[in-house]
């Protein structure tokens, strides 16, 4: 499934990355011209002619992709919580007489894209919009829409559906917890909890606090 985009309380600081993320480019662009008349190069018009657009797009997608992760005074760059790795943990649903479920959550995120994907033994989940809050308050975690698939071999009972899920991140970004509820024709909801088991850069979170 592909990343959807999402929306974030940091707008302000977003306005501000995005300036300097021009400043940068325009700055980027005079080196270049700097550096072609040093040498004594004359660039062709499709080169020269888009060098800040094309600094812009590379300094964009460097701090989407990356910088805006790094962790600076406890806080990431962005001021977006970083939910993103793989999850593993249990989750408790009236559904199954509040019994406990092993589940499974995956996460791709960058600064303007996130997608939350769960899996469960009978079915799979794929979430298409969400709202992170990073402030801190009761609003404050990841709140998102989801469509649930049924897996082949589950119980007829079973069908496609919709829900809204919301998670927190704890103050260790190592453990997920949260609660979900499907839509009123199914009427179920439960809890969820998962620990973190490899980050975003491929390590556990042990490997990682020891580096």
């Amino acid at each position: 499934m592909p990343v959807h985009e999402y929306s974030t309380d940091t707008i302000g600081r977003h306005r501000i990355i995005i300036a300097a993320c021009v400043l940068i480019a325009i700055g980027g662009a005079y080196g270049l011209g700097v550096l072609y008349e040093r040498v004594g190069f004359t660039p062709p018009w499709w080169l020269d002619a888009p060098a800040i657009f094309g600094c812009y797009a590379a300094i964009w997608r460097i701090y989407d992709q990356f910088v805006w992760r790094w962790t600076l005074f406890g806080r990431t760059v962005s001021g977006i919580d970083d939910y993103s790795g793989e999850w593993s943990g249990m989750l408790h649903s009236n559904y199954a007489r509040n019994a406990a479920l092993p589940i499974e959550l995956s996460i791709k995120q960058t600064s303007s894209r996130i997608l939350v994907e769960v899996r469960t033994e009978t079915s799979n989940s794929y979430s298409n919009m969400a709202m992170a809050c990073s402030s801190a308050g009761r609003s404050k975690g990841l709140r998102y829409t989801y469509s649930n698939e049924p897996r082949a071999f589950a119980a007829l009972s079973m069908s496609p559906h919709s829900g809204i899920a919301e998670i927190q991140l704890s103050a260790d970004r190592t453990t997920l917890s949260g609660q979900y509820e499907n839509n009123r024709h199914r009427g179920t909801y439960g809890t969820i909890r998962a620990m973190k088991v490899i980050l975003h850069g491929g390590n556990s979170p042990r490997e990682g606090s020891s580096s």
